[in-house]
C-alpha cells in the first residue's frame, strides 16, 4: 500500500474516532490538542472543525481558512442532485452525455464507457459515490449546474468551500 495513503487512512481513522471522543466529553480542549499533534505529524495541510451539538463549543484548525474540496465534492454534487428530483427539475432515469473519451478524466469505470453510451443519472451518482468516479461526478456536475451546487451549499452556511 502506499505510504501516503496509509497516512490519510490513518489520520481519518484517529479524527474520526477523535470525533467520537468529542461527543463523549465537553472537555475539547483534550481533543483539540491530540488532533493538533496528528495534523502536524501528516505531510499536508490539514484543517477541521468540530462543534459540540449540546454546548455549542468548538474546536478547531485553520477553520477561518478556505479548502479545495477535492472528492468532498461529490456529497454537494449528490446533494444538488436530490434537491433538483425533489423539485422535479430532472429524474434518476435522465440519460446524460458523457464527453469524447479523449476529454474525461481517467479514474474508473465512467471514462472507458464508449462513445454513444449515455447512462442515466442513477448509474453515474452510483459510480460516483460507490467508485469516486470522476468522470461521473463532471457530467452529474455540468447536469445540475456548479452555480447550483455553490448556491446549495452557501445556503447551507458552507461559505468557504471551493467548488
Amino acid at each position: 500500500m502506499n505510504h501516503n495513503i496509509l497516512k490519510v487512512v490513518s489520520a481519518a481513522t484517529i479524527l474520526i474516532a477523535s470525533q467520537a471522543l468529542a461527543a463523549a466529553s465537553s472537555d475539547l480542549s483534550k481533543l483539540q490538542t491530540d488532533l493538533d499533534e496528528v495534523c502536524q505529524a501528516f505531510h499536508g495541510k490539514v484543517g477541521y472543525c468540530i462543534v459540540d451539538l449540546k454546548s455549542g463549543k468548538s474546536v478547531g484548525r485553520l477553520q477561518s481558512e478556505m479548502f479545495p474540496s477535492a472528492s468532498t465534492i461529490k456529497a454537494c454534487v449528490l446533494y444538488e442532485t436530490l434537491k433538483q428530483i425533489e423539485l422535479g427539475k430532472t429524474t434518476w432515469e435522465t440519460k446524460l452525455i458523457l464527453p469524447p473519451p479523449t476529454q474525461r478524466s481517467k479514474s474508473m469505470w465512467a471514462a472507458y464507457l464508449a462513445p454513444g453510451i449515455n447512462p442515466n443519472l442513477d448509474g453515474l451518482c452510483n459510480l460516483m459515490m460507490n467508485y469516486s468516479d470522476n468522470a461521473a461526478t463532471v457530467a452529474i456536475s455540468d447536469h445540475v449546474g456548479l452555480e447550483n451546487i455553490e448556491k446549495s451549499m452557501n445556503a447551507l452556511g458552507m461559505t468557504n468551500t471551493a467548488c
